[in-house]
């Protein structure tokens, strides 16, 4: 595979089932040219994210095998020449757990119950049929 060539596939990294259906939804749906590739642990997340070329990674930063940060320190660690957008996906609405996710190198923080509209622009605004929109 060409490393610059652009799957088109977003990871969301999520163990609530309930927010997987949803996400899967949205992506039938709204967002049918992406490929949504399911992990419901982060293990399992960061495993995938090592053998695929992502346009864009969902993080529940929830998991109950990791604490808040570590996947996202532990994908950043080895993503260094090509890295991919990192979302944290999150209950905690706090402007404080916001700043603090932000601030762990998050580019972007979305709230939990998603507001639909919303999360599909912000995706089509970062990931667009066939490349990779980085404005």
């Amino acid at each position: 595979m060409n490393m610059n060539q652009v799957q088109n596939e977003v990871l969301y990294i999520e163990d609530d089932e309930i927010n997987l259906a949803l996400m899967r939804h949205i992506f039938l749906k709204k967002l049918p040219s992406l490929k949504l590739i399911e992990a419901t642990t982060a293990r399992q997340g960061i495993e995938i994210a090592k053998e695929r070329k992502l346009s864009l990674i969902l993080l529940d930063i929830g998991l109950p095998d990791q604490d808040r940060f570590t996947a996202l320190k532990e994908i950043k660690s080895w993503m260094v020449q090509e890295p991919t957008p990192i979302w944290a996906v999150s209950a905690s609405v706090f402007e404080s757990d916001i700043k603090n996710g932000l601030n762990a190198g998050f580019e972007k923080y979305i709230t939990k119950p998603y507001d639909v509209q919303k999360i599909v622009k912000l995706i089509k605004n970062t990931v667009t049929v066939g490349t990779i929109n980085t404005n």
